[in-house]
């Protein structure tokens, strides 16, 4: 993302299914697949991560496709239209495999220290949510904005953060924030959770109502 906040991203969640190919998917990836979609116009730009931890519950990849526009159902319907056609034309590589798709609008402020954007993306930290608690949702959402990001970023593990809520129906967390670091990402959470967690805890900065329905750590690849 690099400071960039758009009004929406997509994440196209992946593995490779052969690791025979592995170095090959990851050059399609990169030098086919992100351009095709960006050329036809589905997103701005495109970051890819791969997985930072020994995680099996989490995919070997994610590509997140920053959008112009957060109109997400229309996005969604060319997203699929495009797809179909680089299969047709056989652009497609046989070892992908798809582990999730989701589409997400930005409803959080502008969350960036002053370094962000100054470098590329080390990677990013992943937290999908939900607020245990629907008649505190604008209490949880104040403290998510007012209080926990601040925090967050005030630590310096971390540049910049990001907000977005689900599109509708797509299931997983209906809240999703993404951390970012310029540095290794897996060290700026271990420094987290380690050294600032606990005081933020003991200080009753935390939330009793939010329950977190995945972490993931991921390391920059494009």
């Amino acid at each position: 993302m690099e400071g960039r906040y758009p009004p929406a991203i997509r994440i196209t969640e992946t593995n490779c299914n052969d690791p025979a190919q592995e170095v090959a998917f990851n050059d399609w990836y990169n030098r086919i697949h992100v351009p095709d979609i960006l050329a036809a116009g589905l997103g701005n730009t495109a970051i890819r991560y791969e997985n930072a931890q020994s995680d099996e519950e989490n995919p070997q990849y994610i590509a997140i496709y920053e959008l112009a526009t957060d109109d997400l159902n229309s996005v969604n319907e060319r997203f699929a239209q495009v797809v179909q056609r680089l299969r047709e034309k056989r652009r497609m590589h046989e070892a992908l495999q798809i582990v999730r798709r989701g589409m997400w609008r930005r409803i959080g402020p502008d969350f960036r220290s002053a370094r962000a954007g100054t470098m590329g993306s080390g990677g990013v930290w992943i937290i999908e949510s939900n607020c245990i608690d629907t008649e505190r949702e604008a209490e949880f959402n104040r403290w998510y904005n007012e209080i926990h990001i601040p925090d967050l970023l005030a630590t310096e593990c971390f540049v910049a953060a990001y907000r977005f809520e689900s599109q509708p129906g797509q299931g997983g967390g209906q809240y999703l924030a993404l951390y970012e670091t310029n540095g290794d990402p897996v060290e700026a959470v271990d420094s987290f959770v380690k050294e600032h967690r606990p005081g933020l805890k003991a200080g009753g900065r935390l939330s009793e109502i939010i329950d977190v329905t995945r972490r993931g750590v991921y390391r920059r690849l494009l």
